[in-house]
């Protein structure tokens, strides 16, 4: 029983010591990978809409990771100083296009970053974390949280197993980018699974 605790044990107790203001991607990456570990066992167990809930969740905390580990800029109150002269406005408006349609107004940097805003800004900042193929995805990502029983609108719509897994994979893919190979990443991604006592 202990050999098949163990790892888990230990991933529960790097996911304890996560600070709320990682100094660096590894230290906040045990939440992401607590997040996507959830929302595998979820969907396992029926929850779509819940797995796509942290699924949304995963994502999101890894925009803010990697905005505030490495350019200092916080989700909540963001300080844009650090950046303000180098930011390519143009291109960050044309990921604003990208991401709302014709919806999209351009304004200036945002203040508290939003889920599409922080994207949006990651794209523009660190093209190796966020590239634009994956505006399409975040965007169905997105849609799909927005229209599930937990969020918003009168008629809710459940998502189907086949599109939380797409989701599921394009976030794996997401962390991928900031934890190594992808055999690592399942490696640590098991770790954070209930273990199964047979």
């Amino acid at each position: 029983i202990r050999r098949a605790l163990l790892p888990n044990l230990e991933a529960l107790d790097e996911l304890m010591r996560t600070p709320e203001r990682p100094d660096s991607i590894a230290t906040g990456r045990p939440l992401l990978l607590w997040y996507l570990s959830a929302a595998g066992r979820l969907l396992d167990a029926g929850e779509a809409s819940l797995a796509v809930l942290l699924t949304y969740a995963a994502v999101e905390r890894y925009i803010c990771l990697c905005l505030w580990t490495t350019f200092g800029i916080d989700a909540v109150a963001p300080d844009y100083s650090n950046i303000r002269a180098t930011v390519d406005m143009a291109a960050f408006h044309r990921f604003g296009a990208m991401l709302h349609g014709r919806a999209y107004e351009q304004r200036r940097l945002p203040g508290q970053l939003t889920f599409a805003s922080g994207a949006q800004l990651l794209v523009t900042l660190a093209p190796d974390l966020m590239r634009t193929e994956d505006l399409g995805p975040l965007q169905g990502l997105a849609s799909s949280r927005n229209r599930c029983e937990y969020e918003h609108g009168f008629i809710p719509r459940v998502p189907k197993r086949s599109d939380v897994d797409r989701f599921l994979t394009f976030a794996r893919s997401l962390l991928s980018r900031i934890h190594g190979s992808p055999d690592q990443l399942s490696h640590d991604l098991s770790r954070y699974r209930f273990p199964r006592l047979e």
